[in-house]
């Protein structure tokens, strides 16, 4: 989705699967793509994969879209909205929200 030497925007989607337990990662800063790396994952313990983003200073974001009207969306469109966004829960495991819901 991204590599090293790119340009992202705060909120850009820079990581996401084809995987049903899966949510997608956003930039969480504007800059660039400096590196990859390896981290251990908090609630697993496990190694993941991990993207250093240099930051620019400037805190650019990407263009967000206007989520309409929730209520002339079907319920597969509110979830995949949800999992669109990144949304997942605080208690450590940070399980997929469109998941639980």
């Amino acid at each position: 989705m991204v590599k090293r030497g790119d340009k992202v925007l705060t909120g850009q989607k820079i990581g996401d699967s084809e995987r049903f337990v899966n949510a997608p990662v956003h930039a969480t800063i504007s800059g660039e793509i400096s590196a990859t790396t390896t981290v251990i994952n908090p609630p697993t313990g496990q190694p993941v994969a991990a993207l250093v983003i240099t930051s620019d200073g400037a805190d650019r974001w990407v263009e967000l879209e206007a989520p309409g009207k929730p209520e002339a969306l079907s319920v597969k469109e509110i979830l995949g909205k949800i999992r669109e966004a990144g949304m997942v829960g605080l208690g450590g495991a940070t399980f997929p929200t469109h998941v639980k819901l």
